[in-house]
């Protein structure tokens, strides 16, 4: 639903940037903070956006959250702002 609706909402000429918190590693696990989503997840919920950059940067974070975390950052454009 939340797709369908940012194709919506975005302008023609709009981008998209999306920052969320990855997992470091098959057994990152923590007892709170946010969900982690991996790379090919983010992939395949926004397809139809194309991706333009993608980065990654680490965080310090106390416990229970850290010792680091990770934020993936995304950077989506539509096809109409292109151009030639």
């Amino acid at each position: 639903m939340y797709v369908e609706k940012l194709h919506e909402w975005l302008a023609p000429d709009g981008d998209y940037l999306l920052v969320h918190f990855v997992p470091r590693s098959v057994g990152d696990w923590r007892p709170g903070g946010p969900r982690r989503v991996r790379y090919d997840t983010i992939l395949r919920t926004f397809d139809r956006l194309p991706l333009e950059a993608h980065d990654e940067m680490f965080y310090d974070l106390p416990f229970p959250l850290g010792p680091k975390a990770v934020a993936g950052i995304y950077w989506f454009r539509p096809p109409a702002f292109r151009g030639p």
